[in-house]
């Protein structure tokens, strides 16, 4: 066999040839990283728009079965009077057989610090809130009513407590797709 070999490589010089390496190794492959494509958030403004989506979380999480959950758990993740709206709409839901069917998606565009009292810091916190995978949906599993919006722009009020911790105390729509 290893004559052979010998033999061919001699073949190959006697008429200028030269035997077919091996493929060189194919170019590094370029690593991209990507580049966020919304507003970058400090640490801080990470856990006010945490507790907005812990909120909006439970929220829809009791809306999908407002007949089997303890509507009070959103009082963990929000203050008046953003938790007593929500316990009156999950009323409304459970009086009418209505629930929620899909998931919304928040997408915050910014974090302002609006304000401090004695109960704490204040910041409002704005972006989209997209609910066109979601509907209303009665016993039979028949829509409710229409959204006037699938994309609306939002604002959230949170509060940080002088013992840190992060509760939303309103969620406001502001009537306008985003």
């Amino acid at each position: 066999m290893r004559q052979l070999a010998t033999v061919v490589v001699a073949a190959f010089a006697l008429v200028g040839c030269t035997p077919i390496a091996d493929p060189p190794p194919p170019p590094p492959t370029l690593t991209v990283e990507p580049t966020p494509t919304g507003p970058v958030f400090t640490e801080g403004e990470q856990a006010v728009i945490d507790a907005v989506h812990r909120y909006s979380a439970r929220s829809e999480q009791i809306a999908r079965d407002p007949v089997g959950s303890d509507w009070e758990t959103i009082r963990e993740v929000a203050w008046w009077p953003a938790d007593d709206n929500a316990v009156r709409f999950f009323q409304v839901l459970y009086e009418n057989g209505w629930h929620l069917e899909g998931e919304s998606v928040f997408i915050p565009e910014a974090v302002v610090a609006s304000r401090w009292d004695h109960q704490g810091q204040r910041y409002d916190v704005y972006g989209c809130l997209r609910v066109e995978g979601t509907s209303l949906v009665d016993s039979e599993g028949n829509r409710v009513g229409t959204q006037e919006f699938e994309r609306g722009a939002y604002r959230f009020e949170v509060i940080l407590t002088p013992d840190d911790q992060y509760f939303v105390t309103e969620d406001v729509s502001e009537k306008k797709e985003c």
